[in-house]
This record gives structure tokens, sequence and C-alpha cells, in this order.
């Protein structure tokens, strides 16, 4: 660029030069012309010599006056092109400071101070944002990218006027529209009232109370957090309160602890998925009790408190109801022969059939077939507007028995105990599995002190005598 801008100003300059030598040249003949006129005066007398000389003298005036034009008219033109070229040099001289390598400019910070800003800046999302555009400008330009937003809602079909299908999309991000709606529109007004011991002016409950507000607040996330802070704050997560287990979860949402895709600074760490893993529990486990607390019979209060599955059902129902608003109310299945009807908006439940009708969901959701740790789940809801109470099913519909059931960890949508019972294992037995489990027996001569003996054909009981 500037060995380009060097060769235009050149080549400008020499055209400027070539048409003022060719006006020199011209006051030299014309120079010439006058000197000859000049020495003819001189042969003149009186009257005639006189005229002739004044003509002679106003010619070299006009002649001296011409070419000082053409020397004020060089001077200026070569100074405009050194001040252009200078302009040029100046602007080559800042990229040159800035592609410096870096460890000549590090001689200029005090020792560490460096890596310490490197540090704290890779450890958000804003300050990597940063590290990327320096390293871009140096490149020769920011390259400007379209950021990825989140998901606001789940993708679905209207079947008809009264029918929808919710498909397409995994329900560990449903999760993830419910959860972040949520933290949209509730009051945040007691977000940063930490507990305290006997009342609001006691000393504080939590042992890393600072570090708990960071993170609130977002001025820290747990990607810059070392194991052992992590692990000190684990046993505050207790005593926090739902607002501010649902703000520290959707500020982690996208938070991968540990595996190929982790993304924290000192690379995978047990002791960061211990605190997502105990943050999710409490969570969904308030999730589930906060709006059925008042109107779930006796006989599920143990039911509700061994899991969370209600809370995630729950924030699914939330996440469904972004893209189907009317009715507000939906019925909701705790169990197959409980039901209650809940208000995604505001998070409530009643045991009386609201007016204006239901949305009732039949769950098809089944597991990714192609996600080897069984973990996902395809998210599939097909939902009708209910318009009386008669209408409604006496028993939950078929397929929703285990739909919404997932582990402690956000990104599972399967229940760890869905299955483990004979009910869930009958249907995968058959005669032709037992014969083939019976044909890799290995064959003995019997049992020890039982009446049944070992033989070719199988085991049969030692007859009498």
């Amino acid at each position: 660029m500037f060995k380009q801008k060097v060769l235009e100003e050149g080549a400008d300059v020499e055209t400027d030069i070539a048409e003022l030598e060719l006006q020199r040249i011209e006051c030299e003949e014309e120079a010439a012309k006058l000197t000859k006129k000049l020495v003819a005066a001189g042969v003149a007398q009186g009257k005639a010599k006189a005229e002739a000389d004044e003509d002679v003298y106003k010619s070299l005036d006009s002649l001296e006056q011409k070419l000082c034009g053409i020397r004020r008219e060089c001077s200026k033109r070569l100074n405009e092109a050194v001040e252009s070229l200078r302009r040029c040099a100046a602007e080559v001289g800042k990229r040159l400071v800035s592609l410096e390598p870096l460890s000549s400019r590090s001689c200029n910070l005090p020792k560490g101070e460096m890596v310490r800003d490197r540090v704290r800046l890779m450890g958000t999302p804003e300050g990597r944002q940063q590290l990327r555009d320096k390293e871009a400008f140096q490149d020769g330009g920011p390259v400007l990218l379209d950021q990825e937003q989140p998901l606001k809602a789940p993708p679905y079909v209207q079947l008809g006027p009264d029918e929808w299908r919710l498909r397409g999309i995994h329900s560990h991000v449903v999760s993830k529209i419910g959860l972040r709606w949520l933290d949209d529109n509730w009051d945040i007004k007691d977000l940063f009232d930490l507990p305290r011991s006997g009342n609001k002016s006691g000393s504080p409950v939590l042992l890393k109370e600072k570090l708990i507000l960071d993170l609130l607040s977002g001025n820290m996330t747990l990607q810059c957090l070392v194991s052992n802070d992590v692990a000190a704050a684990q046993p505050d997560i207790r005593h926090l309160s739902l607002r501010q287990l649902l703000r520290l979860r959707v500020r982690h949402l996208d938070f991968v602890p540990s595996g190929c895709g982790s993304n924290t600074v000192t690379g995978a760490q047990q002791a960061h998925e211990n605190i997502l893993i105990s943050i999710d529990t409490q969570l969904f486990r308030q999730l589930g009790l906060t709006p059925i607390g008042e109107c779930a019979p006796s006989n599920l209060s143990r039911e509700l408190g061994d899991g969370n599955r209600h809370g995630r059902e729950a924030v699914h129902i939330v996440a469904a109801a972004i893209v189907i608003p009317e009715p507000a109310w939906w019925c909701w299945w705790l169990s197959d022969t409980t039901r209650v009807f809940f208000h995604p908006k505001t998070f409530k439940c009643t045991n009386s059939f609201p007016v204006g009708g239901v949305l009732s969901l039949t769950d098809h959701s089944k597991r990714d077939p192609n996600e080897p740790t069984g973990h996902l789940r395809w998210f599939d809801w097909h939902v009708q507007h209910i318009n009386s109470e008669d209408a409604l099913p006496k028993w939950r519909p078929a397929g929703t028995a285990s739909a919404s059931a997932s582990p402690s960890n956000a990104a599972s949508c399967e229940d760890p105990t869905n299955g483990a019972t004979g009910a869930g294992t009958a249907g995968a037995l058959s005669p032709e599995l037992l014969n083939t489990v019976r044909g890799n027996l290995k064959k003995t001569g019997g049992i020890p002190g039982s009446p049944v003996q070992g033989t070719p054909e199988g085991l049969l009981p030692v007859e009498a005598g």
C-alpha cells in the first residue's frame, strides 16, 4: 500500500515538473527575443529609443513574474507530495506498531501483568470476544459475524383450530427455553437478598457470600473459577431461594464443565459438574413443589419430595405456552390418576376446572437413537384444547408416564429409575430370549444340597429311593 502510494505521487510530481519545465523553456525563448529587441533598441535615437526601452522593460517584468509563479507552483506541488507521503507513512507506522511481536512489547508491562490480564479476559464471553477483535484488527480488520441468539420458543405445527404438535427439538433445549422465560419475567426484587442468621441484620449464612453475589450479578462466571473456589461455594447452594437458583442456572445454561466441549479456563473439572448438579437438583425440586404444594393430595407428598420430575414438566409447559398462549390453563398429570390445572404464566395450580377450557397434552417424546449415552430425548407433544372437564381422560394419556422424568444433570432428560421395575422390563422378555440365555449356561453336576441334578438334557429332580 505505501509503495503504491509513493509510485503514484512520484508519477504525479514528474508530470507537473514536466509541464513547468515547458513553461520555463518558453520563458527562456521569450527572454532571448527580448534581448535581441533590446540590442536593436540601442541603435535607435531619441524618442524611438525611449519607447523601445520601456517596452522591453515591461516585457522583462512580466517574464520575471511568470518565472516566479512557475517556481512557486513547483515548490507547492513538491510540498503537497511530501505531506501526502508523510501521512501515508504515519498510518504504516501505526500498523507496524500493532503488528510488532508480543515479546517486544511485553517489556513495557510489569512482570506477570500481561498474563493476568489475558486470563481475566478469557474468563468471560465478553473478554474472549475482546481478544478475538484485537487479533482480527492485527490481521487486517475485524470480521463481522452474526452473533448466535438463544432459541426463544420451541417449533410447532398447528394441526387444526384446537390442535397443535410441538416437535423437532431436544427436550433439554425446551428446558432452556422455559428457564430463560421464567428468568426474564419473574421479579428480581429479592434477587440479591442472601440469607442471614436470625434476621437480615444477622451474620451471613453463606460461606462464600461475595462469590455468590458476583455469580448472581454476572461479574463472575463458573468458567473462570478454579475447582477449590467452586467446591467451597457448593454447600451454599442449598440455602439459596428459588429465584436465586433460577438466575444462577440461566447464567450457565450453555456452560459445558467437562468433556470435549469444555469451555472452562482450567479445563475439565469435577467440581464444576457437581455444583451444576446441585443447582439443578434444588432448582427443579423447588419448581415442582412451588405450584402444586397447596393443591396436590397428601399421598403424593413423598413422591414430590423424592425427585424433580414435576419441576421439569412445569418448565416444559412454560416453554410450550410461549407458542400456545390461549387458553392459559393446562391439564397437568402429577401421576397416572391425579391431575391439576396449571397456569404457566403465573406458575399457579388449581383443582377446579378453569373457565374457557384447558390444554391437554399427550407426550410422544422418545430417546434419540443416534445419541450413545441415552440421555438425549426428542421432544414431541400433541396438544389439544378441551372445553369441558367431562371430555378430559380419567387416566394419564398413554405415553406420558415418564416423558419428562430426568436426572439432575440439565443436559439429561431421562428418569434414571425409569424401566428399573418389572413392569418396565417385562416387555423386553420373550421365549426366544430365555432359550438363548439358557443355552449359554454352563452345565454342572447339579446343585449341592438340592434334589436337582444335572443331565445332558438339563436339570431333573432325583427320584425318591
